[in-house]
């Protein structure tokens, strides 16, 4: 291959990397580097389930730690699942795509520096050389599992459109392991294109997280949004 191993992961006009040794290190800097994360974005306008803007407020003003979530069984089976869920994509997608990883990793926005962002993988297509962000995720269904039918759920999206917005990226997959119970998983892949309307969306997802910034960098708390609690 004619190119550079790992060239996505080095810092370019759009965005400065940040490597860390280890987990740990990387977890600790995760929190002292001033910003938005994408899994952070949805609580910041008020559309996350597990967090309100407040409690995210609270934790970026240094009010509040951070919970460690490390050893919730869906996070570590998550965690756990996430490399094998990217390898069995690059094999499915080989003709396609060049899928790069590099572990511990944050990207800092160049544009926007309160935003930040720490990808599953970063994605050349073949042929056409356009850059996308990869998201791997897995999720328990219970009932019908709507919110994975024919959509990312709204808080996964709004992190693959931070992604995107933090990389400049034209395109984003997400590829998604879905236990309805332990005799059937389904896996399936989401793609998305950065046509109008996701444009619109990003911009949108830039003047809330924006918003809300401010409320960090001036110490006040902002008001209560609880839209995305369940």
């Amino acid at each position: 291959m004619n190119r550079d191993e790992y060239s996505l992961f080095k810092s370019n006009p759009e965005y400065t990397v940040h490597r860390f040794e280890t987990k740990e290190e990387w977890a600790k800097n995760r929190n002292l580097i001033r910003g938005i994360g994408g899994s952070d974005s949805a609580a910041a306008m008020g559309l996350s389930p597990w967090k309100t803007n407040v409690d995210l407020w609270r934790i970026k003003t240094g009010r509040e730690e951070p919970e460690d979530i490390s050893n919730n069984p869906a996070v570590a089976y998550g965690t756990n699942a996430e490399e094998s869920i990217r390898r069995m994509f690059q094999l499915d997608y080989a003709t396609k795509y060049n899928v790069e990883y590099v572990p511990n990793t944050i990207l800092e926005s160049n544009r926007y520096p309160h935003m930040l962002y720490s990808p599953d993988g970063l994605l050349e297509e073949l042929g056409t050389m356009r850059t996308g962000v990869f998201e791997a995720k897995t999720s328990t269904i219970h009932g019908n599992g709507n919110q994975w039918k024919d959509r990312i759920p709204q808080n996964y999206y709004i992190q693959v459109l931070h992604g995107m917005a933090v990389t400049n990226s034209q395109f984003a997959v997400l590829r998604a392991w879905l236990r309805y119970s332990d005799e059937y998983v389904a896996v399936r892949t989401y793609h998305i294109e950065r046509n109008e309307q996701v444009e619109e969306d990003i911009e949108y997802i830039l003047k809330k997280v924006a918003e809300f910034w401010e409320y960090v960098e001036a110490d006040k708390e902002p008001p209560l949004i609880i839209g995305g609690l369940i």
